[in-house]
């Protein structure tokens, strides 16, 4: 499963949000989220924005959870994230 996937399924069900409530915040479908979350699909960086969003996640959430899961340091993916996300030219805030 993609890492960043994995983060969002984790904390998904920490937040004891359901797919099908996720799915229409995020705008995807239910049938497209559970792909997504059981690992058979590879989501666009715009799909992952929309569904941290409407888990109301920030993208220092977002990248503090991705610290605990992998080690990384937190600063050095925050801006990764961040720049990635820039070129993108999409919004990172939470809905």
């Amino acid at each position: 499963m993609n890492k960043l996937i994995e983060v969002l399924d984790t904390v998904r069900r920490r937040k004891k949000i359901d797919i099908g409530d996720l799915a229409d915040k995020a705008g995807v479908s239910r049938s497209y989220l559970g792909t997504l979350l059981s690992g058979d699909s590879d989501p666009k960086l715009s799909t992952l924005v929309a569904i941290w969003q409407a888990m109301g996640l920030t993208i220092e959430d977002f990248a503090y959870e991705i610290v605990q899961m992998s080690g990384f340091a937190e600063g050095r993916v925050r801006d990764i994230v961040r720049q990635e996300i820039a070129k993108l030219n999409i919004s990172i805030e939470p809905k």
